[in-house]
Protein backbone atom coordinates (compact mmCIF):
# COMPACT_ATOMS: atom_id res chain seq x y z
CA UNK A 1 0.00 0.00 0.00
CA UNK A 2 1.11 3.40 -0.46
CA UNK A 3 3.35 4.79 2.43
CA UNK A 4 1.57 7.11 4.93
CA UNK A 5 4.49 9.68 3.98
CA UNK A 6 3.02 9.85 0.82
CA UNK A 7 -0.03 10.90 1.46
CA UNK A 8 0.97 14.15 2.97
CA UNK A 9 0.27 17.78 1.63
CA UNK A 10 -0.87 18.17 -2.14
CA UNK A 11 -0.11 14.56 -2.35
CA UNK A 12 -3.09 13.47 -0.87
CA UNK A 13 -5.34 15.43 -2.69
CA UNK A 14 -4.02 13.08 -5.43
CA UNK A 15 -4.83 10.01 -3.21
CA UNK A 16 -7.85 11.32 -2.51
CA UNK A 17 -8.84 11.96 -6.30
CA UNK A 18 -8.09 9.08 -7.49
CA UNK A 19 -9.91 6.69 -5.23
CA UNK A 20 -9.69 3.13 -6.71
CA UNK A 21 -7.22 4.07 -9.80
CA UNK A 22 -4.39 5.03 -7.27
CA UNK A 23 -4.98 1.37 -5.93
CA UNK A 24 -4.89 0.30 -9.93
CA UNK A 25 -1.35 2.46 -10.27
CA UNK A 26 -0.44 0.68 -7.36
CA UNK A 27 -0.17 -2.66 -8.63
CA UNK A 28 1.01 -1.47 -11.81
CA UNK A 29 4.33 0.18 -10.50
CA UNK A 30 4.91 -3.46 -8.56
CA UNK A 31 4.42 -5.15 -11.97
CA UNK A 32 6.62 -2.70 -14.12
CA UNK A 33 9.25 -3.57 -11.40
CA UNK A 34 9.12 -6.97 -11.46
CA UNK A 35 9.70 -6.86 -15.44
CA UNK A 36 12.77 -4.98 -15.11
CA UNK A 37 11.69 -1.36 -15.71
CA UNK A 38 13.94 -0.19 -13.20
CA UNK A 39 16.31 -2.35 -13.11
CA UNK A 40 18.34 -3.57 -15.98
CA UNK A 41 17.57 -7.65 -16.03
CA UNK A 42 17.89 -10.73 -18.39
CA UNK A 43 16.03 -12.73 -20.33
CA UNK A 44 16.32 -15.07 -23.03
CA UNK A 45 15.00 -14.39 -26.56
CA UNK A 46 13.02 -16.68 -28.53
CA UNK A 47 14.66 -17.01 -32.47
CA UNK A 48 11.54 -17.38 -34.08
CA UNK A 49 10.50 -15.56 -37.51
CA UNK A 50 7.09 -13.70 -37.89
CA UNK A 51 6.03 -11.71 -41.35
CA UNK A 52 6.35 -8.17 -40.69
CA UNK A 53 5.36 -6.24 -44.08
CA UNK A 54 5.66 -3.09 -44.89
CA UNK A 55 3.55 -1.25 -46.82
CA UNK A 56 1.10 1.68 -47.21
CA UNK A 57 -1.59 2.35 -45.02
CA UNK A 58 -5.01 1.60 -45.80
CA UNK A 59 -8.85 2.42 -45.08
CA UNK A 60 -10.85 0.93 -43.05
CA UNK A 61 -12.04 -2.59 -44.02
CA UNK A 62 -15.38 -3.13 -43.54
CA UNK A 63 -17.45 -6.50 -42.94
CA UNK A 64 -15.00 -8.63 -40.98
CA UNK A 65 -16.86 -11.44 -38.90
CA UNK A 66 -14.42 -11.92 -36.09
CA UNK A 67 -16.70 -14.43 -33.78
CA UNK A 68 -13.99 -17.24 -32.85
CA UNK A 69 -15.13 -20.78 -31.60
CA UNK A 70 -12.87 -21.34 -28.48
CA UNK A 71 -12.66 -24.73 -29.71
CA UNK A 72 -10.63 -23.92 -32.75
CA UNK A 73 -8.00 -22.26 -30.33
CA UNK A 74 -4.81 -24.74 -29.52
CA UNK A 75 -2.86 -22.65 -25.92
CA UNK A 76 0.50 -23.36 -26.10
CA UNK A 77 3.11 -21.49 -23.64
CA UNK A 78 2.31 -18.29 -22.00
CA UNK A 79 4.24 -15.03 -23.52
CA UNK A 80 2.94 -12.52 -21.20
CA UNK A 81 1.28 -11.58 -18.03
CA UNK A 82 -0.64 -8.58 -16.73
CA UNK A 83 -2.90 -7.77 -14.23
CA UNK A 84 -6.39 -8.58 -15.84
CA UNK A 85 -5.07 -10.99 -18.25
CA UNK A 86 -2.53 -13.76 -19.77
CA UNK A 87 -0.93 -14.06 -23.19
CA UNK A 88 -0.25 -17.41 -24.82
CA UNK A 89 1.20 -18.18 -27.94
CA UNK A 90 -1.32 -20.57 -30.16
CA UNK A 91 -2.76 -21.78 -32.95
CA UNK A 92 -5.68 -20.92 -35.15
CA UNK A 93 -6.39 -22.56 -38.53
CA UNK A 94 -3.20 -23.49 -38.70
CA UNK A 95 -1.27 -20.15 -37.86
CA UNK A 96 0.33 -19.12 -35.13
CA UNK A 97 -1.40 -16.43 -33.10
CA UNK A 98 -1.06 -14.30 -29.87
CA UNK A 99 -4.68 -15.68 -27.53
CA UNK A 100 -5.02 -13.42 -24.59
CA UNK A 101 -7.39 -14.48 -22.14
CA UNK A 102 -8.91 -12.42 -19.41
CA UNK A 103 -8.89 -13.88 -15.59
CA UNK A 104 -12.14 -11.73 -14.55
CA UNK A 105 -15.19 -12.94 -12.60
CA UNK A 106 -18.52 -12.78 -14.48
CA UNK A 107 -19.89 -9.74 -13.32
CA UNK A 108 -16.72 -8.34 -14.44
CA UNK A 109 -16.66 -10.52 -17.65
CA UNK A 110 -20.37 -8.66 -18.49
CA UNK A 111 -18.51 -5.05 -17.40
CA UNK A 112 -15.07 -5.85 -20.26
CA UNK A 113 -17.10 -7.35 -22.63
CA UNK A 114 -19.39 -4.70 -23.30
CA UNK A 115 -16.51 -1.90 -23.09
CA UNK A 116 -14.60 -4.55 -25.61
CA UNK A 117 -17.23 -4.50 -28.19
CA UNK A 118 -16.75 -1.06 -29.59
CA UNK A 119 -13.19 -1.06 -29.97
CA UNK A 120 -12.90 -4.40 -31.16
CA UNK A 121 -15.31 -3.25 -33.72
CA UNK A 122 -12.44 -0.54 -34.56
CA UNK A 123 -9.96 -3.02 -34.42
CA UNK A 124 -11.34 -5.67 -37.17
CA UNK A 125 -11.40 -2.96 -39.53
CA UNK A 126 -8.21 -1.24 -38.86
CA UNK A 127 -6.24 -2.13 -41.69
CA UNK A 128 -2.13 -0.87 -41.33
CA UNK A 129 1.24 -2.58 -41.55
CA UNK A 130 2.61 -0.78 -38.01
CA UNK A 131 -0.83 -1.99 -36.29
CA UNK A 132 -1.43 -5.78 -34.76
CA UNK A 133 -3.56 -7.61 -36.69
CA UNK A 134 -7.02 -8.71 -35.15
CA UNK A 135 -8.49 -12.00 -36.13
CA UNK A 136 -11.05 -12.39 -33.68
CA UNK A 137 -12.43 -12.66 -30.08
CA UNK A 138 -14.66 -15.27 -28.11
CA UNK A 139 -17.38 -13.10 -26.35
CA UNK A 140 -19.84 -15.51 -25.52
CA UNK A 141 -17.49 -18.10 -23.14
CA UNK A 142 -15.58 -17.33 -20.14
CA UNK A 143 -13.14 -16.56 -19.81
CA UNK A 144 -13.01 -14.17 -22.71
CA UNK A 145 -10.72 -14.57 -25.44
CA UNK A 146 -8.78 -12.12 -27.88
CA UNK A 147 -7.05 -13.88 -30.66
CA UNK A 148 -4.39 -11.06 -32.92
CA UNK A 149 -1.18 -11.62 -34.87
CA UNK A 150 1.91 -13.20 -33.32
CA UNK A 151 5.43 -10.87 -32.92
CA UNK A 152 7.40 -13.57 -32.16
CA UNK A 153 10.43 -10.21 -31.30
CA UNK A 154 8.47 -9.38 -28.44
CA UNK A 155 7.54 -5.90 -26.52
CA UNK A 156 10.04 -2.80 -26.59
CA UNK A 157 9.21 -2.93 -23.37
CA UNK A 158 11.40 -5.97 -22.97
CA UNK A 159 13.64 -5.38 -26.11
CA UNK A 160 15.21 -2.08 -24.22
CA UNK A 161 15.20 -3.31 -20.71
CA UNK A 162 15.92 -7.28 -20.24
CA UNK A 163 17.85 -8.13 -23.68
CA UNK A 164 21.02 -9.36 -23.84
CA UNK A 165 23.14 -9.33 -26.44
CA UNK A 166 26.74 -8.14 -27.26
CA UNK A 167 25.49 -4.98 -30.06
CA UNK A 168 23.92 -1.84 -29.77
CA UNK A 169 21.06 -1.01 -31.11
CA UNK A 170 21.72 1.57 -34.15
CA UNK A 171 20.27 5.02 -34.40
CA UNK A 172 18.58 3.86 -37.69
CA UNK A 173 17.24 0.86 -36.12
CA UNK A 174 15.77 3.36 -33.31
CA UNK A 175 14.89 5.96 -35.64
CA UNK A 176 12.85 3.05 -37.70
CA UNK A 177 10.97 2.06 -34.24
CA UNK A 178 9.64 5.65 -33.61
CA UNK A 179 8.44 5.79 -37.38
CA UNK A 180 6.74 3.07 -36.98
CA UNK A 181 4.68 3.88 -34.03
CA UNK A 182 4.32 7.68 -35.23
CA UNK A 183 2.75 5.72 -38.73
CA UNK A 184 0.38 4.16 -36.96
CA UNK A 185 -0.81 6.58 -34.48
CA UNK A 186 -1.13 9.04 -38.15
CA UNK A 187 -3.68 6.28 -38.80
CA UNK A 188 -5.47 6.25 -35.93
CA UNK A 189 -5.53 9.69 -35.41
CA UNK A 190 -7.07 10.63 -39.26
CA UNK A 191 -9.85 8.11 -38.99
CA UNK A 192 -13.35 9.80 -38.47
CA UNK A 193 -13.82 10.23 -35.81
CA UNK A 194 -10.27 9.81 -34.50
CA UNK A 195 -9.04 7.02 -32.11
CA UNK A 196 -7.32 7.66 -29.34
CA UNK A 197 -4.91 4.55 -27.71
CA UNK A 198 -4.89 6.32 -24.29
CA UNK A 199 -2.29 3.48 -23.01
CA UNK A 200 0.52 4.38 -25.80
CA UNK A 201 3.50 2.54 -24.23
CA UNK A 202 6.69 0.55 -24.81
CA UNK A 203 4.90 -2.48 -23.48
CA UNK A 204 2.39 -1.88 -25.66
CA UNK A 205 4.67 -1.72 -28.91
CA UNK A 206 5.95 -5.36 -30.53
CA UNK A 207 8.07 -6.26 -32.88
CA UNK A 208 7.07 -8.57 -35.67
CA UNK A 209 10.41 -10.36 -35.39
CA UNK A 210 13.60 -10.80 -33.49
CA UNK A 211 16.56 -8.62 -34.09
CA UNK A 212 19.51 -10.37 -34.64
CA UNK A 213 22.00 -7.70 -35.10
CA UNK A 214 22.81 -3.56 -35.92
CA UNK A 215 21.40 -3.64 -39.11
CA UNK A 216 18.35 -5.68 -39.18
CA UNK A 217 15.68 -3.61 -39.79
CA UNK A 218 13.00 -3.49 -37.02
CA UNK A 219 8.99 -3.56 -37.80
CA UNK A 220 6.76 -2.21 -34.70
CA UNK A 221 3.45 -2.72 -34.25
CA UNK A 222 1.12 -1.37 -31.99
CA UNK A 223 -1.00 -3.52 -29.80
CA UNK A 224 -3.88 -3.28 -26.83
CA UNK A 225 -6.51 -1.17 -27.57
CA UNK A 226 -8.46 -1.93 -24.25
CA UNK A 227 -8.40 1.79 -23.45
CA UNK A 228 -8.94 3.03 -27.05
CA UNK A 229 -12.25 5.22 -27.33
CA UNK A 230 -13.11 7.26 -30.47
CA UNK A 231 -13.45 10.58 -30.07
CA UNK A 232 -16.92 11.04 -30.47
CA UNK A 233 -17.85 13.85 -32.98
CA UNK A 234 -19.90 16.24 -30.50
CA UNK A 235 -17.32 15.56 -27.76
CA UNK A 236 -14.40 18.01 -28.12
CA UNK A 237 -11.73 15.83 -25.15
CA UNK A 238 -12.47 13.07 -22.32
CA UNK A 239 -11.68 13.66 -18.36
CA UNK A 240 -11.41 9.86 -17.41
CA UNK A 241 -7.67 9.12 -16.06
CA UNK A 242 -6.73 6.27 -17.98
CA UNK A 243 -3.03 4.84 -18.92
CA UNK A 244 -0.31 4.48 -17.05
CA UNK A 245 1.45 6.61 -15.09
CA UNK A 246 4.96 7.06 -16.34
CA UNK A 247 3.65 7.47 -19.84
CA UNK A 248 0.51 10.10 -18.71
CA UNK A 249 0.18 13.05 -20.46
CA UNK A 250 -0.59 15.45 -17.63
CA UNK A 251 -3.61 17.04 -18.39
CA UNK A 252 -5.10 13.37 -18.17
CA UNK A 253 -2.92 13.09 -14.74
CA UNK A 254 -4.51 16.42 -13.64
CA UNK A 255 -8.06 15.10 -14.70
CA UNK A 256 -8.91 17.82 -16.77
CA UNK A 257 -10.39 17.92 -20.59
CA UNK A 258 -7.73 16.29 -22.79
CA UNK A 259 -7.59 14.99 -26.71
CA UNK A 260 -5.93 12.60 -29.03
CA UNK A 261 -2.86 15.39 -28.07
CA UNK A 262 -2.54 13.29 -24.64
CA UNK A 263 -1.52 9.99 -27.29
CA UNK A 264 1.11 12.29 -28.68
CA UNK A 265 2.75 13.21 -24.77
CA UNK A 266 2.99 9.25 -24.56
CA UNK A 267 4.75 8.64 -27.92
CA UNK A 268 7.13 11.31 -26.57
CA UNK A 269 8.22 9.14 -23.94
CA UNK A 270 8.04 5.95 -25.92
CA UNK A 271 10.37 7.83 -28.56
CA UNK A 272 12.81 8.85 -25.03
CA UNK A 273 12.80 5.00 -23.49
CA UNK A 274 13.68 4.07 -27.33
CA UNK A 275 16.60 6.65 -28.05
CA UNK A 276 18.18 6.61 -24.61
CA UNK A 277 17.46 3.08 -23.60
CA UNK A 278 16.49 4.06 -19.92
CA UNK A 279 12.99 4.22 -17.84
CA UNK A 280 11.74 8.26 -17.92
CA UNK A 281 11.53 8.37 -14.73
CA UNK A 282 13.70 6.08 -11.98
CA UNK A 283 10.92 6.27 -9.51
CA UNK A 284 8.89 3.38 -8.29
CA UNK A 285 6.07 5.53 -6.57
CA UNK A 286 3.22 6.19 -8.77
CA UNK A 287 2.28 9.30 -6.63
CA UNK A 288 5.76 10.96 -6.85
CA UNK A 289 5.75 10.08 -10.74
CA UNK A 290 2.60 12.56 -10.93
CA UNK A 291 3.52 15.56 -8.91
CA UNK A 292 7.21 15.16 -10.90
CA UNK A 293 5.15 15.60 -14.07
CA UNK A 294 2.69 17.94 -13.14
CA UNK A 295 5.35 20.40 -11.53
CA UNK A 296 7.08 20.44 -15.36
CA UNK A 297 9.90 17.55 -14.38
CA UNK A 298 10.43 15.19 -17.73
CA UNK A 299 12.79 12.58 -18.80
CA UNK A 300 16.59 13.51 -18.27
CA UNK A 301 17.82 14.63 -21.53
CA UNK A 302 21.51 13.33 -20.71
CA UNK A 303 20.54 10.05 -21.24
CA UNK A 304 20.40 10.08 -24.63
CA UNK A 305 23.51 9.52 -26.43
CA UNK A 306 25.17 11.97 -28.47
CA UNK A 307 24.68 10.60 -32.19
CA UNK A 308 21.13 11.22 -32.21
CA UNK A 309 20.53 14.48 -34.01
CA UNK A 310 19.83 17.78 -32.27
CA UNK A 311 16.39 17.79 -34.14
CA UNK A 312 15.07 14.37 -33.08
CA UNK A 313 15.49 15.50 -29.43
CA UNK A 314 13.96 19.10 -30.31
CA UNK A 315 10.59 17.26 -32.16
CA UNK A 316 10.78 15.03 -28.32
CA UNK A 317 10.44 18.28 -26.23
CA UNK A 318 8.14 19.39 -28.53
CA UNK A 319 5.77 16.37 -28.13
CA UNK A 320 6.06 15.85 -24.11
CA UNK A 321 5.16 19.96 -23.57
CA UNK A 322 2.83 20.95 -21.05
CA UNK A 323 0.60 22.94 -23.55
CA UNK A 324 -1.14 20.53 -25.37
CA UNK A 325 -1.44 23.16 -28.01
CA UNK A 326 2.93 22.82 -28.64
CA UNK A 327 2.54 19.59 -29.24
CA UNK A 328 3.18 18.68 -33.33
CA UNK A 329 0.53 16.50 -34.87
CA UNK A 330 1.56 12.74 -36.04
CA UNK A 331 1.10 13.84 -39.54
CA UNK A 332 4.38 16.40 -38.86
CA UNK A 333 5.75 13.69 -36.80
CA UNK A 334 5.70 11.06 -39.61
CA UNK A 335 7.06 13.98 -42.24
CA UNK A 336 9.88 15.17 -39.93
CA UNK A 337 11.31 11.44 -38.90
CA UNK A 338 10.86 10.62 -42.40
CA UNK A 339 13.20 13.64 -43.71
CA UNK A 340 15.67 12.97 -41.11
CA UNK A 341 15.27 8.88 -41.83
CA UNK A 342 16.34 9.84 -45.42
CA UNK A 343 18.53 12.58 -44.97
CA UNK A 344 20.99 9.95 -42.83
CA UNK A 345 20.63 6.85 -45.08
CA UNK A 346 22.32 9.09 -47.86
CA UNK A 347 24.90 10.53 -45.16
CA UNK A 348 25.57 7.21 -44.72
CA UNK A 349 25.11 5.48 -48.13
CA UNK A 350 25.91 7.95 -50.39
CA UNK A 351 22.39 7.20 -52.07
CA UNK A 352 18.84 7.06 -51.79
CA UNK A 353 17.39 4.48 -50.18
CA UNK A 354 14.77 2.17 -52.29
CA UNK A 355 11.21 3.15 -51.70
CA UNK A 356 9.18 -0.20 -49.99
CA UNK A 357 6.76 -1.65 -52.24
CA UNK A 358 2.90 -1.20 -51.04
CA UNK A 359 2.40 -4.14 -48.63
CA UNK A 360 -1.33 -6.44 -48.45
CA UNK A 361 -3.16 -5.92 -45.57
CA UNK A 362 -5.95 -8.53 -45.20
CA UNK A 363 -8.33 -8.67 -42.07
CA UNK A 364 -9.73 -12.09 -41.18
Amino acid sequence: MLDEDDAQGPENRLVRSWGPEGVRMERESREMEKMGFFTRGTVTRRRESSEGEEGAERPLCAGSRWEIDPAELQQEERIGRGSTAEVYRGTWKGKTVAIKEFRTDNRKNLILKRELEATLKFCAEACHPNIVRFYGAALSTAPLLLVTEYCAGGSVFHFVYKRTTLWDTSLQQKLKMCLDVARAMRYLHSVDPPMLHRDLKSLNLLLAHPLDGPSDEPVVKVTDFGLARAKAERDESMTRKVGTIWWMAPEVLDSTHYDERADIYSYAIVCYEILSEMPPFRELNPIKVTMKILSGERPDLYDIPPDVPASLIAMLTQCWSAECGDRLSFAEIVKSLEELREKLLKKHTGRRRPRAGRGSCQVM
